[in-house]
């Protein structure tokens, strides 16, 4: 059954992105409070496609969509809710660089495209659109 992330689990979110920053090279500028005030605030579709957080939920909980890497964070939730995407993969996680992206989404855009670059990606043909690019 659906539900919606706890406090618990955002927080842990959080802390877990503070503490990889110190090992790679992004930043976190999220403080607690901000971080869930812009969380709670977010209407649950991603960004890029639509797709709502209840229908994401439903595709891998149902099966109807299987992978390994749905279940191999630690509390076992990865794929089942929408993610935080950093709009610009170079700048930091913060209010004005992120985004809800579905799973998705997420790993298609990776760390590849900005947020621009990624939609005009997904809304036209993409092996035109990387031609263009080199044009």
């Amino acid at each position: 059954m659906y539900k919606e992330r706890t406090q618990t689990q955002l927080r842990n979110w959080l802390s877990n992105k503070k503490s990889q920053s110190k090992k790679k090279d992004f930043i976190v500028e999220f403080e607690p409070l901000t971080f869930f005030k812009w969380y709670l605030e977010q209407e649950k579709v991603c960004h890029y496609c639509g797709l709502n957080e209840k229908e994401q939920f439903q595709l891998i909980s149902k099966g109807h969509l299987n992978s390994k890497r749905f279940f191999t964070s630690k509390n076992g939730t990865r794929g089942k809710h929408l993610e935080i995407d950093r709009k610009n993969p170079l700048g930091p996680y913060s209010v004005d660089n992120c985004v809800l992206s579905c799973y998705f989404c997420n790993n298609d855009k990776s760390d590849i495209f900005s947020e621009e670059g990624y939609i005009k990606f997904i809304n036209s043909s993409r092996v035109e659109y990387l031609r263009e690019l080199i044009r």
